[in-house]
């Protein structure tokens, strides 16, 4: 399996395969581009263009390929009795269009790299036994159609943001005991919602809508300071209307910081 430099579709499924996977995928060159016909020079003596037809389960359907076999990539290992972690090399595979790791008996956390597929349409991970949160990354997975991460142990908020909203099914999450959020009708706990990073004075652990809203908030107070000083300074009369003024700005500020920020439970 070292040199299989032009696989394209890596079908195992429904085997008595079992024990962990093995970090092989670093050689699956052909599923690790996004452009092939442009980019990689394929082996025209040794391609797989004399078969007629693959059928492929994807999206939950059995997907039948008789042409364009070229743009293909797939890897099936359902069905089997695989255990341990998903491998760090099949994050890598940025041309990969369907996996299926479905029915094994596989470990551990869904990696934060698994954006890292750019061009997967479909991600098959249930029936597992994956344990930890929904990566937040999944949200900007956005060629991604159909998603399966039902009857495993994870737990959590759901990140129910970017592209991750559009799985509003909830049978995508069914048999998580712990996990919440919508689509789930379990509501998650305050301090779950919005995860608070224990280096607060680190600005590369704080979100975008955070950064975004200090700046936001350091620009307008030093503005809108200096513009109060010196209008005070010219005109006293105007003392109680731009006093208004301030008392309104400050109450959208703390309103911001209350939805930014929720109070945990004590």
């Amino acid at each position: 399996m070292s040199s299989l430099y032009s696989l394209q579709v890596f079908d195992a499924a429904e085997n008595c395969l079992s024990g962990t996977i093995p970090d092989m995928f670093t050689t699956f060159t052909a599923m690790k581009v996004t452009e092939k016909m442009a980019d990689y020079n394929y082996d025209r003596n040794h391609s797989f263009y004399y078969m007629v037809r693959i059928d492929i389960v994807a999206k939950g359907l059995m997907m039948d390929y008789t042409e364009f076999l070229s743009l293909v990539t797939c890897i099936d290992l359902s069905r089997n009795n695989f255990s341990g972690r998903i491998p760090e090399s099949l994050t890598k595979l940025i041309g990969l269009r369907v996996l299926n790791l479905s029915r094994n008996h596989m470990i551990g956390k869904i990696p934060q790299e698994i954006n890292q597929l750019l061009e997967l349409e479909s991600m098959d991970l249930s029936n597992n036994l994956f344990s930890g949160g929904i990566p937040p990354s999944m949200s900007s997975m956005n060629s991604l159609g159909a998603l399966n991460l039902s009857y495993n142990n994870l737990s959590g908020p759901i990140p129910f943001a970017g592209h991750m909203s559009t799985f509003d099914d909830a049978s995508t999450y069914y048999g998580n005991e712990h996990l919440c959020g919508p689509p789930l009708l379990k509501k998650c706990d305050s301090h779950e919602l919005v995860p608070i990073s224990n280096n607060v004075g680190d600005l590369r652990t704080w979100s975008p809508e955070v950064r975004q809203f200090w700046i936001s908030a350091g620009l307008g107070f030093g503005i809108g300071f200096g513009g109060w000083y010196s209008v005070l300074a010219i005109k006293r009369k105007w003392n109680n209307a731009i006093l208004k003024v301030m008392d309104f700005i400050a109450e959208i500020l703390i309103t911001r910081l209350q939805h930014l920020f929720p109070r945990r439970n004590r």
